[in-house]
């Protein structure tokens, strides 16, 4: 809506102040409704001068102070975008009941930080919280106020919001106020962002949470609980966390998990598998005890004896080098892109197929049943 000055004073005067008259006197709720939202609009709408805008300011207080849950909620929806909203105006709706207080919560620009702090600190309504939590923009004090609250859903809302500051030392405070919560950990991993150290916590965290319910609520012996968490971390470690880091960070990452003892064969044939291969160079870098530089010119000459050499150096099983050597080319000749990584695998094992290496080469049947796996396991 434009106006001329003019014509908003106009306004201001006839139909404003009309419609606030009307308001008082009418004992229609939804009347009154209708006639707030009209005022609210108006106030939206028209650019006041300092005297009109304290009348229109006392005027908004005393429709926030209405008994009516339904008019109260009808202002919060049609102010809350408003960045000429008093702060009292919104700090006054953003601490009713939630109904109201969610639009403000969400949107409203009038609120500072340390007013979100405190509303946050004060209440432990999820609506209210995930409001807040989603945002465009949650500050680093926010986020963190919302973490130590400790309520699954609304950190998980938190880390879907990539407008949310969420820092190392905030994902040190999930991991600490959520080890147990294992869907609050798997959103803060795909979010990204780890570091090594904290990724390799996770992964310890979940591996050994899988052994300790084998063994009590399974009955399974000790020995093949361990077995089987130690194939979950690795499924973790590759699957979960290696496929969210730069080159930068999976170097980070595999030298942590090498210097802790916990880098393995499997998990580098596996990282290959699933088409990563910074992890897969890594991997072989820290086996082979050489330079990163130096494997990637090994790798990059597409030679096979070098590919060979490389190998043998990082004590990987010989009886897996030519399908590993076969397999890094077709991956190498066949990036993911924008498929989603079903499709990619299945177009993976199709290529591979075609290229008759399953009938062919030694162990390439293991590589498929492990994309097949991975296929069956991803996303459409």
């Amino acid at each position: 809506m434009s106006l001329k000055r003019g014509e908003d004073i106009k306004v201001f005067k006839s139909s404003l102040l009309s419609d606030f008259e009307k308001f008082r006197n009418e004992p229609s709720v939804n009347s009154r409704a209708s006639l707030a939202n009209q005022i609210c609009r108006h106030f939206n709408e028209i650019n006041f001068n300092p005297e009109e805008l304290e009348i229109i300011y006392d005027i908004l207080s005393f429709l926030t102070m209405d008994v009516e849950i339904t008019i109260r909620r009808s202002i919060a929806q049609v102010i809350k975008d408003n960045p000429k909203v008093p702060t009292f105006i919104a700090k006054r709706l953003a601490y009713d009941v939630s109904e109201v207080a969610t639009p403000i919560l969400k949107y409203s620009q009038a609120l500072s930080e340390s007013d979100l702090v405190e509303i946050v600190q004060s209440t432990g309504e999820v609506a209210k919280l995930n409001a807040i939590a989603s945002r465009d923009y949650v500050p680093e004090n926010v986020s963190n106020s919302l973490i130590e609250k400790k309520i699954d859903e609304v950190v998980d809302t938190l880390l879907n919001n990539k407008d949310a500051v969420i820092t190392h030392k905030s994902r040190e405070l999930i991991f600490e106020a959520f080890s147990q919560s294992g869907s609050v950990l798997e959103t803060m991993v795909k979010r990204g962002g780890l570091s090594p150290e904290l990724a390799s916590k996770i992964v310890s965290f979940v591996s050994q949470n899988v052994a300790e319910s084998l063994v009590t609520e399974y009955n399974i012996s000790t020995d093949i609980a361990s077995e089987a968490a130690q194939h979950a971390e690795e499924m973790i470690n590759v699957d979960m966390i290696g496929s969210q880091l730069s080159e930068k960070q999976t170097l980070a990452l595999v030298k942590h998990l090498h210097d802790s003892g916990k880098l393995n064969h499997s998990i580098v044939l596996r990282a290959l598998c699933r088409g990563d291969i910074n992890f897969f160079y890594a991997g072989l870098t820290m086996l082979a005890n050489i330079s990163y530089e130096n494997t990637i010119k090994l790798v990059k000459a597409n030679d096979e004896n070098a590919f060979n050499s490389l190998f043998k150096a990082a004590s990987m099983p010989t009886t897996m080098c030519k399908a590993s050597y076969l397999l890094l080319q077709t991956i190498k000749d066949f990036p993911q892109g924008s498929l989603s990584p079903r499709s990619y695998y299945t177009k993976l094992i199709n290529k591979i197929t075609a290229l008759r290496y399953d009938k062919t080469v030694p162990n390439m049947r293991y590589f498929l049943a492990l994309i097949s796996n991975l296929k069956d396991n991803s996303s459409a």
